[in-house]
């Protein structure tokens, strides 16, 4: 039986137990001990594999090898990649650059790279994290075309937590961005179990590591107290507006399938993707959607012009997109006319374009 010390004694200072008392400007405070789970996530235990595997896989390298990697080592010790204090060291190099192209599905590599590129900070417009969206808005191009995207996270469940970054995991890695956005939504909830609380506080790293060397030089942290809808910078979320095969009318009268036009928010440009019926003897197909639905121009006549590769075949086409809501003598809807190239149907539209009006 252990013999507990009473509360009243003013001057005990220590552990006793799951208590834990210390002295605070004269007063003794006590709290309870914080027990460490010892739950590892997949991904965690993947990771720690992986970075095992890794580290043992530096000794059987070759003298020529391992002097190789040191001498890289040498040449970028100004970006200490293991730490603050440690020194950059050709094993250090090999496990770090390894580990992240292993986070990429990269094979790991013995020959150290003939170079390294260093990637920037991450640069976005605004991030939303709100209980229905996880959202990084605006991302910039990163100086490398071969740069993917690593985003890591923690949750805490208050908002009066300060530090937090020792606890982030892996959310996702991503090569692309839809316009340049990056929804986390699905997958924060797939990760962590539970969706977004207002109210808490969540610390969000960013970094790009370039896909050929692995090599990873500046990280971008967000700390941040999530609203019930507001951005970071205050603002609300604006959905960018979308024209699919729900919006069309039920008449028998379309001519396309699975379609969907999506238009880019504050600048003139859409992205089309879908498949173009068409008809027999007419080289267009049509598209008529409900009154209610919403685009961003009214009034007056938009037109674009799209990329479309036949289905039966790899010939490219190039076809005319006329936008029409609100315009006189014109129903609303979406005219697709073929312009150039052998017409093919159906043809499946792909990529974007500029709108002109």
């Amino acid at each position: 039986m252990k013999a507990l010390p009473s509360i009243a004694f003013s001057g005990f200072r220590g552990t006793s137990s799951e208590v834990t008392a210390r002295q605070v400007r004269g007063r003794t405070v006590l709290s309870g001990r914080a027990q460490h789970p010892h739950v590892k996530t997949p991904g965690q235990s993947f990771r720690r594999a992986s970075f095992s595997f890794i580290s043992k896989q530096y000794r059987t390298l070759t003298d020529s090898q391992r002097r190789a990697w040191d001498t890289l080592a040498a040449a970028h010790r100004e970006k200490s990649l293991a730490g603050d204090g440690t020194p950059l060291t050709g094993h250090n190099l090999f496990v770090c650059l390894n580990s992240n192209r292993a986070l990429l599905g990269v094979p790991l590599t013995r020959d150290a790279p003939d170079t390294v590129h260093g990637s920037s900070y991450v640069a976005f417009d605004d991030i939303w994290i709100t209980p229905g969206r996880l959202l990084i808005a605006g991302l910039k191009e990163p100086d490398s075309p071969e740069s993917r995207l690593v985003v890591k996270m923690a949750a805490t469940d208050s908002a009066a937590v300060t530090k937090a970054w020792g606890r982030t995991v892996i959310t996702g890695t991503f090569d692309t961005t839809d316009w340049g956005d990056i929804d986390l939504t699905e997958i924060y909830t797939e990760r962590f179990g539970i969706p977004v609380t207002a109210g808490h506080k969540y610390f969000i790293e960013m970094y790009w590591i370039d896909g050929g060397s692995g090599y990873v030089t500046e990280v971008t942290r967000v700390c941040h107290i999530a609203s019930e809808s507001l951005s970071i910078h205050g603002r609300d979320y604006v959905p960018r507006q979308r024209v699919t095969q729900d919006d069309l009318t039920d008449d028998g009268r379309n001519s396309v399938s699975e379609l969907d036009i999506e238009f880019t928010s504050g600048s003139p440009v859409l992205a089309a993707s879908g498949i173009l019926e068409g008809y027999e003897g007419i080289a267009a197909s049509y598209a008529y959607f409900r009154p209610e639905t919403a685009i961003p121009y009214e009034g007056v006549e938009m037109t674009a012009y799209v990329l479309t590769r036949g289905t039966g075949s790899l010939g490219p086409q190039v076809f005319a997109v006329y936008i029409y809501k609100g315009v006189p003598h014109r129903q609303d809807g979406i005219t697709f006319a073929h312009r150039s190239g052998k017409y093919c149907r159906p043809s499946e539209m792909t990529g974007g374009s500029l709108l002109l009006g």
